[in-house]
């Protein structure tokens, strides 16, 4: 609810930097951006407040003292320097932009496209887990090839002895390199 002009003059008010960061929080307090902004969603609830009544309330929080001097002139205060600092902001940039609820869902789907996902972040249980998996491979890889150096030292004992021809031992060591990660040692 807007308060009445109580006819006191209030002090000129100088907008620096500080004062300008605190109009800018303000504005962007989601109950003060629905009303001046507009709505990002469809089904964003209003509170119902006036821009009036908005203004009135950024000025009770900027500018306390001020405010219980004179809550009209305040408010009229912050909506002068917002609108004074969106048309000047227009001059350079050309349009406002367009609010979110106006977005397409074509070029909300485009811009997603265009964002990058993070990825997962690691933690100390998987750099583990990943750790034992490495391991365990190796492990397996190396008790492979020691199967594998085994069996061709039995069929060369086997060819040795007696037990296997030639042409017998090579079929037995090609159907053995086939069937492991030998291939390169015939």
């Amino acid at each position: 609810m807007w308060k009445k002009n109580t006819g006191v003059a209030i002090p000129k008010i100088e907008w620096t930097a500080d004062v300008i960061w605190q109009l800018l929080a303000q504005i962007e307090l989601p109950e003060n951006r629905v009303i001046l902004l507009g709505k990002r969603k469809k089904g964003e609830r209003t509170s119902g407040d006036s821009k009036v009544t908005v203004y009135q309330r950024m000025g009770s929080t900027i500018f306390l003292q001020l405010h219980s001097l004179n809550a009209v002139a305040i408010g009229e205060c912050i909506k002068w320097k917002y609108e004074h600092h969106d048309h000047a902001q227009n001059k350079f940039v050309g349009k406002r932009p367009p609010k979110a609820s106006s977005l397409s869902q074509g070029s909300i789907e485009k811009a997603r496209l265009h964002i990058s996902k993070i990825p997962k972040k690691w933690i100390l249980d998987e750099t583990l887990i990943d750790m034992q998996r490495a391991s365990l491979e190796a492990i397996s890889a190396r008790a492979a090839a020691d199967m594998c150096l085994q069996e061709r030292q039995m069929l060369l004992k086997e060819f040795t002895a007696g037990i296997w021809d030639v042409d017998e031992y090579c079929a037995k060591l090609h159907s053995l390199t086939r069937n492991s990660n030998w291939g390169d040692f015939e």
